[in-house]
């Protein structure tokens, strides 16, 4: 019974109630925290649920072929330039034929024909020798080209600037236009020493098409010379004692493997051969596909940031799956284009960008729908101070999803929102229940509230109870003269001042006066104050409120 009675006891203690509130208090919160949160919440909400997902995946590599070189190997061999070469004064004009067979069967476009008249650095003049034709499927262009007029306007130039040319350069120009591409096939012709020299290489392959030059040497016209010989006149023309067939001459060309560019060597555009580029597709789904087909164009651009830039087509299929392709670039005509289109701006930059693009159209049927997707996968290079430089990141990956929309129960703490709500609740509520009841119990437990004496004494004791000594002895101590202090702090202050301890005592006839000292000789530093003066402000306080 002793022992019930102490837990009760303990158990009604004012500071265990308070307690027992705190502790209730905090699941409290918790609860009604839950509670908001679970309430704010819809009920249903929309979630999607994927039926298919599906990723295309691409892969670029690039093959670099090299010429001979002192710098990758092998060495170089020294050859002659291939060209036919003319005596000038006896060439009249040279008759020319360009044939152009489109990569694109009946590809219809314009053609023209122009020569351009040169001192390198110093001048540029046009002729036009074919206007603009239209044309479609293979074609023929026919003009010729009159040596001794074009001597003749070198000639007056040369006059009128006071510069005369140490070697005349002319260059035949086909152009083809076939929407908004142009492509261009040049045929250099030099006229120096006397000689007019014409290069073997005729024929071009471009990613419009072929182009094949061919052309006839015609000598000038037979000088005609009259004479009179006893009032008869006579009339004799002269021709050239040989016949102006330009020949071939006999090239040895010697075959080699070629050198293929390696990883971390630098990538020269003078001293690339060819290049291949190899192209990887890939579909792959989650659940089966059927009629997969895959329209591919593949592309190469080449141009200038915020300038200029020309497309050329290099590939167009249809694939059915996954699939590979290798496609060649010509970039030793993406040069010359470069240069074409420099010399006719008057501009040049010292960056040229070249990106070969993948689109890809995919198209299928699955159980839950049709894919049609498209898909841009790009090799991005630079051309800078004559090196080319790809992008490293040759792969690229696209995903793409088929779902379905539903409304579903929606949770809060891992359960249904009307469990969730329930829950928090029925505990708020209980510790509701608990918590009034604690407050209810230590209201009934409570003890009064402490006198402004107590509350004094704790104060002090609390503040400075480790500099204060208790004495023993409550009998009052005679001396010869005291000092009252007004306050604990004062008489901390005098402790301080003569390092001395302070003493306290209780006294009075109920040991209701406190007394806090400090002796020094015979001057006694005293603070006291007693529980009668304590309960007298306290009535004053209570009645002049």
């Amino acid at each position: 019974m002793k022992n019930d009675k102490s837990l009760r006891t303990g158990m009604t203690k004012p500071s265990n109630i308070r307690t027992l509130m705190i502790i209730s208090g905090v699941p409290l919160v918790f609860s009604l925290v839950g509670l908001s949160i679970s309430a704010a919440k819809p009920a249903q909400v929309t979630q999607k649920t994927a039926l298919i997902s599906y990723t295309q995946n691409s892969q670029f590599n690039y093959t670099v072929y090299l010429k001979p070189s002192y710098l990758y190997g092998p060495t170089p061999e020294v050859t002659t330039t291939s060209v036919a070469q003319f005596p000038q004064t006896v060439v009249g004009d040279i008759a020319f034929t360009y044939n152009f067979q489109p990569a694109v069967a009946n590809t219809s476009g314009t053609a023209w024909v122009e020569a351009v008249l040169e001192n390198p650095g110093v001048w540029q003049k046009t002729l036009e020798l074919v206007p603009n034709t239209t044309t479609t499927g293979n074609f023929t262009l026919d003009f010729s080209l009159d040596t001794q007029q074009v001597a003749q306007i070198f000639k007056e130039i040369a006059d009128e600037t006071g510069i005369t040319a140490s070697s005349e350069r002319i260059a035949i120009n086909a152009y083809f236009q076939s929407g908004a591409n142009t492509y261009v096939q040049s045929l250099p012709i030099t006229i120096q020493n006397n000689l007019i020299e014409i290069p073997n290489s005729l024929s071009l392959t471009q990613d419009a098409g072929s182009g094949q030059f061919a052309y006839n040497i015609n000598p000038v016209v037979p000088a005609t010379q009259t004479a009179t010989v006893q009032g008869t006149t006579t009339t004799t023309e002269s021709f050239p004692s040989f016949n102006l067939i330009a020949q071939t001459p006999v090239t040895t060309t010697t075959t080699t493997t070629p050198a293929i560019l390696a990883p971390g060597q630098i990538a020269f555009v003078n001293l690339i051969n060819s290049m291949d580029v190899n192209f990887g597709y890939q579909f792959q789904a989650t659940k089966p596909v059927q009629s997969l087909n895959t329209s591919v164009d593949i592309i190469a651009t080449l141009g200038v940031p915020q300038s200029w830039s020309k497309n050329f087509d290099l590939l167009q299929t249809t694939k059915s799956g996954n699939f590979t392709v290798d496609l060649p670039l010509d970039i030793a005509s993406y040069m010359q284009l470069i240069q074409s289109i420099n010399s006719e701006t008057g501009t040049a930059s010292t960056s040229y960008t070249l990106t070969v693009t993948a689109n890809i159209h995919t198209t299928g049927a699955s159980s839950y729908g049709p894919i049609d997707e498209t898909f841009s996968p790009t090799m991005t290079g630079t051309i800078t101070s004559g090196v080319l430089t790809w992008n490293q990141n040759l792969t690229d990956s696209k995903a793409g999803v088929i779902d379905q929309t539903a409304s579903v129960a929606n949770k809060s703490f891992g359960l249904s929102i009307t469990a969730a709500e329930t829950l928090f609740g029925i505990l708020s509520f209980i510790f509701i229940l608990c918590l009034v009841f604690l407050v209810m119990l230590y209201s009934k437990n409570r003890g009064p509230e402490p006198s402004s004496y107590d509350r004094e004494i704790e104060k002090i004791h609390k503040k400075y109870g480790t500099r204060i000594a208790e004495s023993i002895n409550n009998s009052e101590i005679e001396s010869q003269e005291q000092v009252s202090m007004n306050s604990i702090e004062d008489l901390i202050k005098i402790s301080d001042e003569l390092g001395k301890p302070v003493v306290h005592r209780s006294g009075g006839t109920s040991g209701d006066v406190e007394s806090y000292y400090v002796i020094d000789g015979n001057t006694k530093y005293e603070y006291s104050f007693s529980k009668s003066e304590g309960q007298a402000g306290e009535t004053e306080g209570t009645e002049s409120s």
